[in-house]
């Protein structure tokens, strides 16, 4: 799985924003709010990765948990499928 669209992480008044960029914006005019955490999931998801892989490396990464790590990603990750943003081909 990857982003369908190329997404710009931008740090605006203390807040990770995202937003699509180029042709994309056409497609997807929605801005998305981030922590530090989903904007390296952003990040790993620009490459065709799969979810066991994004944890993997959000758990190198960041200390935590690795079962609270896991549900976390995971969701974010069913959130950017459901706004339309994830390529599971």
């Amino acid at each position: 799985m990857k982003l369908k669209y190329k997404l710009s992480v931008n740090k605006i008044a203390q807040q990770y924003v995202a937003v699509a960029v180029g042709e994309d914006a056409d497609k997807f005019k929605n801005i998305i709010f981030l922590n530090g955490v989903a904007c390296y999931v952003i990040e790993l998801l620009e490459q065709d990765r799969n979810r066991t892989d994004v944890v993997d490396e959000v758990h190198k990464r960041f200390d935590g948990n690795r079962d609270v790590i896991t549900l976390e990603v995971n969701k974010f990750i069913d959130k950017l499928d459901t706004l339309g943003l994830i390529d599971n081909e």
